[in-house]
This record gives structure tokens, sequence and C-alpha cells, in this order.
């Protein structure tokens, strides 16, 4: 079954943390940042914007108004019937498909051939295009 999606927004007060995969509060903490990375308090606007999730602690980093880490990924959570070696092959292809698209979909492809290959009872190191044996 899937889960509604509610994707972090700036300063949105709860949303589904990135780590823990839960709808949580998210507590904000805005700083201004030099182009040294030094932290400094002024009258100018914050340009670095740190969220913490009020459920498992996991910070998300937003500069300047856009989230740095973790990358926001507009890509589904895996379903919860997934097997556990398919949904982390999953998890990292999302995580990086923003910033390598070609590199998340060999890895799709790496979960797929493995997922596909264990329903079929076959060796998961076998390639997909190679011919089903008996």
């Amino acid at each position: 079954m899937r889960k509604e999606i509610k994707y972090p927004k700036y300063h949105d007060d709860a949303f589904i943390c990135p780590n823990c995969n839960v709808y949580s509060k998210q507590e904000w903490n805005d700083r201004r940042v030099n182009k040294d990375g030094q932290i400094y308090n002024t009258n100018q606007e914050p340009n670095l914007s740190v969220c913490r999730c009020q459920h498992c602690g996991y910070l998300s980093f937003c500069y300047p108004k856009k989230f740095a880490w973790p990358l926001n990924s507009l890509v589904e959570s895996p379903l919860d019937e997934m097997p556990e070696d398919i949904k982390a092959l999953y998890n990292e292809a999302r995580s990086i498909v923003e910033l390598s698209p070609k590199g998340s979909c060999a890895i799709i492809r790496l979960a797929l051939q493995k997922l596909c290959n264990r329903l079929a009872g076959q060796d998961e190191k076998k390639k997909l295009m190679e011919p089903l044996r008996n």
C-alpha cells in the first residue's frame, strides 16, 4: 500500500523525514553564512537554514531556501512489501537521481535484475537479457 507523500519544503512545520520516513514536526533554525563558511549574526536575511526532525533528530540543510542535503527526490518511496536488499538499492537510486540519472538507472537495473532472477528462481547475478535455461 502506498503512503501519501508530503515532500520536504522550505520552512514547512512538518513533512516526511528523508531519514526515518515518518511524518514528523520539524524544528527550523536560520543563520547567515559568509563565503568562508563562517556563521554569524547580522540584520541581513539568513541564507542557511537547518531543520531537525522531532522524531529521529535527523538534520536537513537549506541553502539558500533550497534543500541542499538531503537532495529532494520526486521519486516515490519504495513499497513496504519490497525485499530489504532491493529496497536499499531503490533508495540509493532515488538519492542520486538528481545528480546522476544514468547512475540511478544502473542501480535500478541491478535491483530489477536481482528481483526478476529471485522470482524466477535463477542466480541473482545472471544478466537480464540472458536466455532462461531449465
